[in-house]
């Protein structure tokens, strides 16, 4: 009786046929990244209007703040049925050159994607839209300073300095730490007074040595509070342990407390100037969310060096439907070719 033994497929065999199998295996769905499409259309004649649009996809925030700014020419929003809300500095949804402005998703989402126009500038003959624009989530009671991009915040509850302080630093708000705020310069002044309504609040100037010495390299720590009477320095946020360069006084003021050493704004009203004030008094304070993480960056578009680039066919990916017949096929005729190898030997041997 003849017995024949099995045929012995190669190691390098099997694994084609397995790696071809797995192509096969559904692929678990990667969640998608959030993105920012857009549909910017051609050149437009002179003084034209043209509408463009922007499309939001798997983005799961609750509200976002939108940023457009344009390079040229003029746009609108048509905001009819919908719940959006100009930020300060932004004057109009109707023929401006930038807009910052937020609302629900939903609403934004309408915004970009129906409601946009531009009119082209009056020379040249013809030109395309030039701009850019920033998409985020957004909290309500925030206020976005187009001046240097941070956000800011009333609290709604009093502290004292140091508790504010404290407090502000705890606040995280989409990668921008917060802290205290440091309003280092008329503008910034402006806009605060504007966000917060005028109201009386700390920021983060002091002339106590305790909240500011921590910041300064051993040699340049002062002796005492004397050393910084009547000259402020910040004992928070990013400038922390440095001289306040700006400082709008309410008339009379610092008017030489000893005890006053912690500094609001808005003294007795809206624009009505900076006071020292004690420390441990009770008050509502102007939170700052400063620069934002990398990892946590805005959706964004840009193509102010020129048009947006033509999108290419995406290539089929190496693990895509097509390459299924061409894997299966090399991983059989391999196996076919290993068998027949082998049947080859096994028939010779006999032979022999």
């Amino acid at each position: 009786m003849h017995l024949e033994l099995p045929v012995k497929i190669p190691a390098i065999a099997m694994t084609a046929l397995v790696a071809a199998l797995c192509l096969l295996a559904p692929a678990s769905s990667a969640q998608a990244a959030p993105a920012l499409t857009p549909s910017l259309g051609g050149y437009v004649n002179a003084g034209s209007s043209a509408a463009f649009a922007f499309s939001l996809s798997d983005v799961n925030w609750q509200s976002a703040i939108v940023r457009i700014s344009l390079a040229e020419g003029t746009m609108s929003i048509d905001t009819t049925g919908l719940a959006l809300t100009l930020q300060p500095g932004s004057v109009s949804f109707t023929s401006v050159t930038e807009v910052d402005f937020t609302g629900s998703l939903a609403d934004v989402t309408t915004a970009l994607a129906d409601r946009l126009s531009w009119t082209a500038p009056a020379t040249p003959a013809e030109s395309y839209l030039r701009l850019t624009i920033s998409v985020d989530s957004w909290i309500d009671g925030l206020a976005l300073n187009p001046a240097n991009s941070h956000l800011y915040e009333l609290s709604a509850g009093t502290l004292s300095w140091e508790q504010a302080r404290d407090a502000a630093a705890a606040l995280v708000h989409d990668g921008r730490q917060g802290y205290l705020a440091t309003v280092t310069s008329a503008t910034e002044d402006n806009f605060v007074n504007g966000a917060i309504g005028g109201t009386t609040a700390w920021i983060a100037a002091t002339t106590e040595i305790a909240y500011v010495n921590p910041y300064r390299a051993p040699a340049d720590q002062f002796a005492s509070n004397s050393a910084i009477a009547g000259t402020p320095y910040w004992g928070a946020g990013p400038e922390a342990g440095l001289q306040a360069p700006y400082l709008p006084w309410f008339d009379g003021e610092p008017n030489g407390t000893a005890t006053d050493r912690c500094i609001l704004v808005n003294w007795v009203g809206p624009g009505r100037g900076w006071n020292d004030a004690g420390c441990s008094a009770v008050s509502r304070y102007v939170v700052e969310f400063g620069d934002i993480a990398a990892s946590v960056a805005p959706l964004a578009f840009d193509n102010l060096a020129g048009p947006a680039p033509v999108r290419a066919a995406p290539a089929l990916a190496a693990t895509g439907s097509e390459a299924l017949p061409l894997a299966l096929a090399a991983a059989v005729a391999l196996l076919i070719g290993a068998a027949l190898a082998a049947r080859h030997r096994s028939v010779s041997g006999r032979a022999r």
